[in-house]
């Protein structure tokens, strides 16, 4: 009786412990069931958007047509290369609204851009860089990068933290004369130049500029 009784209460036992195993495996498939939707419904309201962009003639869009692709595009904020999406749209609606310097602005996407838009995207970028103020923006974009690069060339005035070479490399150049002090820790150098400018270095790191003008 005792071993048909135990017999019993192992066979509840296991039984317990099989219910209990199977009740978790639905669990964590339903946790990971609600990313997996989401993700889905971003990707096919990417493909939506793609195709919203693709087929509609823009130059004959009405203000609904844009209003539409502009929800669109929030409903996929950040997603893929929503950011390239958004660029492209609105530098669509600019042109086609005769604001091209705007238009020029938005465009301005990488160059290596190579996603699903990337035809759209090149077209419009050459259109725009031939017109008149794609041209006048490119002049000015290429002086400022000249006018930059000259800057950075050109030698600065001393300043404090500058290393003795630094200092001779600078508009000063070279001084007229050193006075040097010498202690059991420090070098201290006072850099006399004309004009009443004395630049002061404690171990070669100027520390303090003197200049009267």
């Amino acid at each position: 009786m005792r071993k048909k009784s135990s017999f019993i209460f192992l066979c509840l036992l296991f039984s317990i412990l099989l219910i209990g195993c199977g009740t978790q495996t639905p669990t964590s498939i339903q946790i990971d069931q609600p990313e997996l939707q989401i993700d889905q419904i971003k990707e096919d309201k990417y493909t939506q958007v793609v195709k919203t962009i693709k087929e509609t003639d823009w130059s004959k869009a009405t203000d609904s047509d844009w209003q539409t692709i502009r929800e669109l595009l929030f409903e996929i904020d950040d997603y893929k290369d929503e950011h390239i999406l958004s660029s492209y749209i609105s530098s669509l609606k600019y042109y086609i609204d005769g604001n091209e310097r705007m238009a020029l602005e938005f465009i301005d996407i990488d160059k290596n851009y190579n996603g699903i838009l990337s035809k759209e995207v090149n077209l419009l970028r050459e259109t725009l860089n031939n017109t008149d103020t794609g041209k006048s923006m490119a002049e000015s974009k290429k002086w400022l990068e000249e006018y930059e690069n000259r800057q950075k060339d050109k030698p600065q005035e001393p300043r404090i933290g500058m290393t003795e070479e630094e200092v001779l490399k600078s508009s000063w150049g070279k001084p007229n004369k050193v006075n040097r002090t010498t202690t059991a820790k420090t070098v201290y150098e006072q850099w006399v130049y004309s004009s009443n400018r004395y630049v002061y270095l404690d171990n070669g790191i100027v520390t303090a500029i003197q200049d009267s003008n």
